[in-house]
């Protein structure tokens, strides 16, 4: 009839994490429908993304949504709107960030 809900374990979470049991069609549906629903006014939101994106344009790698999120928070932002922004600084775009604040900062 129904299956019984078990209690994952560690490596079922983690393999969750890469492959979603629910797909990743419906993951993508769920994140979009979850972030259309970021709480807070319009301007706190783009101030939000707005730091998490020019956090993303730092050197300091692995600390781009902590950066974001200090300071959207000092200022009033929304702190999961910076932690969006800094999906604009990803791999891909990583080289290009970079050559841009090395030939900014040689100027």
């Amino acid at each position: 009839m129904f299956a019984s809900r078990h209690k994952k374990t560690l490596l079922e979470k983690i393999k969750n994490i890469f492959w979603p049991d629910i797909g990743w069609s419906r993951f993508f549906k769920y994140l979009l429908h979850k972030l259309s629903r970021i709480k807070g006014s319009t301007a706190s939101i783009a101030n939000g993304f707005a730091f998490g994106a020019a956090a993303s344009f730092t050197p300091f790698m692995g600390f781009h949504i902590i950066i974001g999120a200090i300071c959207a928070r000092l200022t009033g932002g929304s702190v999961i709107a910076a932690a969006v922004g800094t999906i604009i600084g990803n791999p891909w775009t990583f080289p290009f960030i970079w050559i841009l604040v090395y030939q900014t900062g040689y100027a």
